[in-house]
């Protein structure tokens, strides 16, 4: 039957555990890096796409295409378009190779094969796959925006630029929050995605939380260890929500 261990797992988690650091920091550098472009890249999509024009709903309805593909179809899309032989980066770099040099290059990297890169692709592909909510998230923000400040930061002259800065951005600074909480948690709980793509290789490179759960669950079959990893990433997740909503709280009291 079940035994009571008190501390021995986290003990073992901290101590005696030889791949929690690095798993550890691959889960911070990835959910820092996709959500910090999620949110500089969605921002962006909004402020354009936030007035009408014409045929406006349907260049959303393609901005919000890659959230509805499911994370199964992402990672064999993206594992096939960096493949070396037939992938179609490598054949864009072998076909602007061969018109620089003048001959056809034999250029055939593996992306996917190197610590650093397959890291890279991982964060892109996060990126790609999540900037969809977050453009959903602040596009919905902006257009609830009330316009008369806007109106009147105009009326006194105030460039595009200080508008944006002085204006649209404090007032939409709780909804950047959310988004990044939420995107965060997301990020920092994605097993499926990473583990699709690379395995949490190579060289555990992209070996993060998540892999490492499943791994002393289902491999090993170290039940108090994959909960101590669990227990672990939800406190994580918990103090870093209530970091930036306390952050966000204090500025509205402040303001």
């Amino acid at each position: 039957g079940a035994q009571f261990v008190g501390v021995r797992n986290f003990i073992w988690l901290f101590v005696y555990s030889a791949r929690f650091k690095p798993a550890l920091f691959h889960s911070v550098l990835l959910t820092i890096g996709d959500v910090s472009v999620e949110l500089v890249i969605g921002l962006v999509a909004a402020m354009m796409l936030a007035a009408p024009f014409r045929g406006v709903s349907a260049v959303r309805s393609l901005a919000i295409l890659p959230w509805a593909i499911p994370p199964v179809v992402v990672a064999f899309v993206f594992r096939a378009l960096l493949s070396p032989e037939y992938g179609l980066v490598n054949q864009t770099i072998r076909t602007a190779l061969s018109l620089v040099g003048g001959h056809q290059s034999a250029f055939a990297y593996d992306w996917l094969s190197n610590p650093t890169t397959a890291f890279v692709a991982t964060v892109l592909v996060f990126v790609w796959k999540g900037f969809p909510f977050v453009f959903l998230v602040l596009l919905a923000g902006m257009q609830a925006l009330p316009s008369d400040l806007s109106d009147a930061a105009k009326v006194d002259g105030a460039t595009a630029w200080r508008e944006f800065w002085y204006v649209t951005l404090p007032l939409l600074k709780p909804v950047i929050v959310i988004a990044a909480i939420l995107r965060s948690i997301s990020t920092f709980n994605q097993f499926d995605l990473v583990w699709l793509l690379t395995g949490g290789g190579p060289l555990n490179g992209t070996f993060v939380l998540p892999i490492m759960v499943y791994n002393e669950a289902f491999v090993v079959y170290a039940g108090g260890h994959a909960a101590a990893v669990t227990f672990f990433m939800f406190v994580v997740l918990a103090v870093l929500t209530f970091l930036l909503l306390s952050l966000d709280r204090e500025e509205v009291q402040h303001g």
